[in-house]
């Protein structure tokens, strides 16, 4: 009798088996060995389906604690009332990933900052299969050697004890080329048995009949992989309900090198091996998809061996041309020329962890600055197997935070330059600022207030009342005050002191302290006096003029009408004709003198400031003039106005000056046309008023608001040459500007700007 062979696997299978593992050793150890950063698997739902030791530092939570809860429990109250969390899936969904930086809340209670990126992971088919969310506490970093250690054994344990799974090797014909515990326990064939069998005797016959276990590999070798739950066939011939996946493995050109099977018996615990089956899928995509960290793995020397889709996003190596490859490319040369790269890997392996920020280099040349983790792996028996690397490109952040900076030395410059005090308080009422010019009024250097109270600076302040305007800041007001004493030393006896109290506002919306800025007014005060002396005197004189030359002047116009009705007949024609110009020049020195004195007082009345309909003041004008215009039809089209703060007076005295002109200088055409209107740029509202009539010479333009300058004869438009130079003081007068647009014989255009403010209530 000839012996019987034997079924002995090939080397082949055997070499598939290893190469899966080792493909999947990386990815796991990548997930299970990242310490500062919280990465894990949700639902479609949102509800956390896998936890890693960087989830469990930085939110508190293990894994038992939060798997299967909803990931809202992160997120503040108001966030979750909001919906955020929602929005965030919806957005990833949607877009492919959502990112967001903010706080975040651990499960004691405190918060953190934390950048957050959620990736949806789909499946072959597009389907949505749940989201891999990774989160950084950016508010410090903590070692978690001994974390990653221990998630390494249970790794290593349920591979090496797990009984509740088959898992095993068949080779691209079907035939069974490895076999586990699991196998054996679930299956009930031993290794010698099985091994060189097809997998079809695990198949009912009328599957084996119809083909299934042939379809399932054709599925899993086109599609990438094949599910499946049915009955399948134990050694004994009794039936078990399994939940059955076969996934091909390729090699690095794509070649087909055999499948894996993992079997579960779901009669007695489905549920259990679905999660584990779902997690495994989970945790390669989840690192597959990562695109805004380079996540990768070295070996012991330094060369890579894996590397995922943000690696080659930030560096620019596809992996097949990385793979292999020394991580030291990725340095500058002076780095790699002073031996850098070995060094990190050194301090990684001495301290557990080694964490730095320099520049790196692209495939293309060009440099980023990085921020790089590097972790060793070690297995069970703590032997160093390798690196986890986590790299993120802060070049962006970094130029920002150079801006930044730039800025903040600006403000300062800023501030210390000015000669005003300059100081800050917080809402403890401790100093946060306090610049030079508050330095030289206080006598006290900024080191010497910084981080004191308020009142130990200046304990006087209650007696001043100063505490007073620091309280209503607090409160949102904003006060100017005067005659405060802000001086460590006993000020000089005349020095005049005004304090401007705002509240700082935080980013929030709530008050965060408050900003005051302290002027020294004394020169101010004394000009102020001296001006409301000359201002008083002015008046005198004016009241003066007034008088003492319009008693003359009415004797020179009285005695000259006299002599024309009592000698007129006597007087031959040139005599009359002088006579009337006696008259004449009487009566325009009396309009000269009142315009004259109108533009004096005009800039010396305090303004009344209140809510001026500019469209009824305008329609008012217009009414006027019309009743004194002689005959003469002027077609006026006034477009609506604004409403403005302001002198109702005043703005009316404009108005009225600038359409008078406008009437009066177009009254000779045959079709005399004024437009007035108005339009809102930027800051400011800007009216018009227009005209088709003499126009003027725009090289001239300089000298239409200056007193008693005139671009035409008196004979030919009678004036005085005040109401323009009288509107400009007002509008100067309201912060704003006059200006005008003119061709000669074409017509002009006068122009007024004010600011763009809401009008006063």
């Amino acid at each position: 009798m000839t012996p019987r062979k034997r079924n002995v696997p090939s080397p082949e299978p055997r070499s598939v088996a290893t190469e899966l593992r080792d493909s999947e050793q990386p990815f796991r150890l990548i997930v299970e060995s990242v310490q500062d950063y919280a990465i894990f698997m949700l639902d479609v739902t949102g509800r956390v389906t896998s936890w890693n030791v960087g989830a469990q530092r930085i939110k508190g939570y293990s894994a038992e604690e939060i798997v299967g809860e909803h990931f809202s429990r992160f997120y503040l109250p108001e966030d979750v009332q909001a919906r955020k969390p929602e929005r965030e899936l919806q957005v990833a969904a949607a877009e492919g990933r959502c990112e967001d930086e903010g706080w975040r809340v651990r499960k004691d209670g405190s918060r953190f900052w934390a950048n957050v990126v959620i990736t949806a992971l789909r499946s072959a088919d597009g389907a949505l299969l749940g989201f891999a969310k990774v989160t950084r506490d950016l508010t410090g970093r903590h070692r978690a050697e001994q974390a990653l250690r221990e998630t390494e054994e249970r790794f290593r344990l349920l591979v090496e004890g797990v009984k509740e799974y088959a898992l095993f090797m068949l080779d691209p014909t079907g035939r069974v080329v490895s076999w586990n515990a699991g196998a054996e326990r679930i299956k009930g064939y031993s290794a010698q048995e099985i091994l060189g069998q097809h997998i079809s005797r695990f198949y009912p016959p009328q599957d084996v009949q119809a083909g299934k276990p042939e379809r399932g590999l054709e599925v899993a070798a086109a599609e990438g992989r094949w599910e499946d739950e049915g009955w399948r066939v134990r050694k004994d011939g009794s039936r078990f309900w399994a939940n059955v996946v076969v996934t091909p493995l390729r090699g690095a050109d794509g070649a087909l090198l055999g499948f894996a099977e993992l079997s579960r018996d779901l009669t007695e615990r489905r549920g259990a091996e679905t999660a584990l089956r779902q997690s495994e899928a989970r945790l390669r995509l989840m690192v597959e998809s990562v695109k805004d960290h380079a996540i990768l793995m070295l070996d012991r020397e330094g060369r890579v061996v894996s590397w995922n889709a943000g690696a080659e996003r930030i560096k620019g190596y596809r992996a097949d041309e990385i793979l292999g490859r020394h991580f030291s490319r990725f340095y500058p040369p002076d780095d790699v020329a002073q031996g850098r790269p070995e060094w990190e890997l050194e301090r990684a392996v001495r301290d557990g962890e080694f964490e730095d920020e320099g520049w790196r280099v692209r495939k293309d040349g060009s440099r980023f600055w990085a921020n790089v983790v590097i972790t060793p792996i070690r297995d069970a028996q703590g032997a160093l197997v390798g690196f986890a690397k986590v790299t993120r490109d802060l070049t962006e952040l970094r130029r920002a935070e150079a801006e930044l900076r730039r800025q903040k030395d600006f403000i300062e410059q800023l501030i210390n330059s000015s000669t005003d005090g300059i100081l800050a308080f917080d809402r403890e009422s401790r100093c946060t600022l306090w610049s030079d010019g508050m330095a030289r009024i206080s006598g006290l250097r900024a080191e010497e207030v910084l981080g004191r109270p308020a009142l130990e600076v200046f304990p006087f302040f209650k007696d001043t009342g100063e505490d007073k305007h620091f309280a209503a800041a607090f409160e949102g007001q904003t006060v100017t005050a005067e005659g405060g004493r802000y001086s460590a030393r006993e000020p000089a006896a005349r020095s005049v002191f005004e304090a401007r109290y705002s509240p700082l506002i935080g980013d929030s919306g709530q008050t965060v302290g408050v900003l005051a800025i302290v002027r020294d007014v004394t020169e101010r005060r004394r000009v102020e006096q001296e001006l409301a002396r000359s201002n008083a005197e002015l008046e005198k004189f004016s009241y003066s003029v007034s008088h003492d030359l319009r008693a003359p002047l009415r004797a020179i116009d009285g005695f000259a009408r006299a002599l024309h009705e009592d000698h007129g007949s006597t007087l031959n024609a040139d005599g009359q004709r002088l006579l009337g110009v006696i008259r004449d020049s009487a009566q325009r020195m009396g309009q000269l003198i009142d315009a004259l004195l109108n533009f004096s007082r005009v800039g010396r009345q305090a303004l009344v400031t209140t809510s001026v309909d500019l469209t009824a003041q305008a329609e008012s004008v217009v009414d006027e003039l019309r009743r004194t215009a002689n005959g003469v039809a002027v077609e006026v089209t006034i477009h609506p106005l604004p409403t403005v703060a302001g002198d109702a007076t005043l703005l009316r005295l404009v108005l009225a000056n600038l359409i008078g002109n406008a009437f009066k200088f177009s009254r000779n055409r045959s079709h005399p046309r004024v437009e007035i209107g108005a339009r809102r740029e930027g800051s400011e509202v800007t009216c018009y008023v227009k005209d088709n009539g003499a126009g003027f010479d725009m090289r001239f333009k300089d000298k239409l608001f200056g007193v008693f300058q005139r671009l035409h004869h008196v004979e030919e438009f009678e004036g005085t040459g005040v109401g323009l130079a009288l509107a400009q003081r007002i509008i100067d007068r309201h912060d704003g500007r006059i200006w005008a647009e003119g061709k000669l014989n074409e017509g002009a255009t006068f122009y007024f700007a004010l600011p763009n403010a809401a009008p006063a209530p």
